[in-house]
């Protein structure tokens, strides 16, 4: 449908509209097209200027139809409109007219969108030959502007090209940063998407959100991971996951009371430690996997003034309830050796805590998903039959 000519730019030969630059360079586009990104091809081309507009290079096409579209029986006949890029007598300012109409002033802005002083095409000319480097520089303007309605990359540079694309990155990272939290928010619905487009980064994010939730959800998701031909990747990837936890899980238990380092007190807040967690594991906090379990390891994590001032609290009471409270130092002491058993505590969980979703700190889970096991490109099913 497209041909390449004046120097590279595509010429349509179903194209109806005919664009001169110069008396030597012509392009052949679609009006439907000038018409959707422009309001001054949509005003230059609108109907009411048709009956008075002299039609130049009838065609006709055979099989009665708009191949751009595919829209069957409008007209077996096509009207060319020509546009010609007019310069005023000795001036660079050129402008686009419609031959042999004169639009509306409010319709009479160059093709790149500026409002142009009044003229008539009567006192312009057009370029011809080898126009000057100002005249040139318009010219090359217009037919870059005109290119990117057909995906053509401009060759135009400046700051205000460069601000373009600046703003449409800067697009293009919300438009990502809002699909990451997505998958965050809803994993399996853009799981899916992610495998049905084949999108590794949006899969890889997805799948670590789902594997570190509880096992209610994990449950409901099985018959989705099978559905999409991941289940066996998904089931290895949560056995790597549930390990990380029991492993945890053992790790605080073995928190040594008999070490040479530590006075009673600090043993005392040892003990605490131990009471206190078979309590949170007996509710089915941490590997149980019952919902919200992992609220056990953020709570062991956090460094908030509150949780400390509970957990020393609790401890003073835990003192009381035993009749060891009298027998040792005074509350400041018994707080200093809960914040030391507690910091070793901190320290074994932080592995769990890892962040390896690419959203990071940005992530807003309210379920405070734990997402230390991701995928890698190669677990990836697409990729697996690539590589083979």
């Amino acid at each position: 449908m497209a041909s390449r000519g004046s120097r590279g730019f595509p010429q349509f030969h179903d194209g109806d509209c005919e664009i001169w630059l110069t008396r030597e360079e012509k392009l052949v586009l679609h009006g439907a097209v000038l018409r959707i990104h422009s309001d001054f091809f949509k005003a230059a081309l609108d109907e009411r200027w048709s009956n008075s507009a002299p039609s130049a290079n009838p065609a006709t096409l055979n099989d009665g139809r708009l191949p751009l579209f595919g829209i069957e029986n409008l007209s077996t006949t096509k009207r060319t409109t020509i546009f010609e890029l007019r310069f005023e007598k000795d001036s660079s300012g050129g402008q686009l007219y419609r031959k042999g109409v004169a639009l509306d002033n409010r319709f009479q802005n160059n093709a790149c969108g500026h409002r142009s002083k009044e003229a008539s095409a009567a006192s312009s000319e057009m370029a011809s030959g080898s126009p000057g480097a100002a005249r040139l520089t318009r010219i090359r303007a217009h037919k870059d502007m005109l290119g990117t309605l057909y995906h053509w990359v401009p060759s135009i540079a400046g700051k205000a090209f460069n601000k373009t694309r600046i703003a449409v990155e800067a697009l293009a990272k919300c438009v990502r940063k809002e699909a990451l939290a997505s998958c965050a928010r809803e994993p399996l619905r853009m799981l899916r998407f992610a495998v049905a487009v084949k999108s590794e980064w949006a899969c890889i994010e997805a799948a670590t959100n789902v594997i570190g939730r509880g096992h209610k959800f994990w449950k409901e998701a099985t018959a989705v991971f099978e559905e999409l031909g991941i289940g066996g990747m998904m089931a290895v990837k949560r056995d790597v996951f549930i390990r990380k936890l029991k492993d945890c899980d053992w790790e605080l238990f073995n928190t040594s009371t008999k070490s040479a380092d530590r006075d009673h007190t600090e043993q005392l807040a040892v003990h605490f430690f131990h009471h206190w967690l078979r309590d949170k594991l007996s509710q089915k906090f941490g590997s149980r996997l019952d919902q919200s379990f992992e609220r056990l390891y953020h709570y062991i994590a956090s460094e908030e003034c509150y949780p400390s001032l509970v957990r020393k609290h609790r401890f003073r009471k835990f003192l009381k309830e035993s009749n060891l409270d009298s027998k040792y130092e005074e509350a400041c002491t018994q707080d200093q050796a809960l914040d030391v058993v507690w910091l070793e505590a901190r320290k074994i969980v932080e592995p769990l805590l890892v962040d390896l979703t690419e959203l990071g700190k940005e992530r807003r889970d309210v379920w405070q998903t734990l997402t230390c096991v991701t995928l890698e490109r190669g677990d990836l099913p697409w990729v697996k039959n690539e590589e083979r």
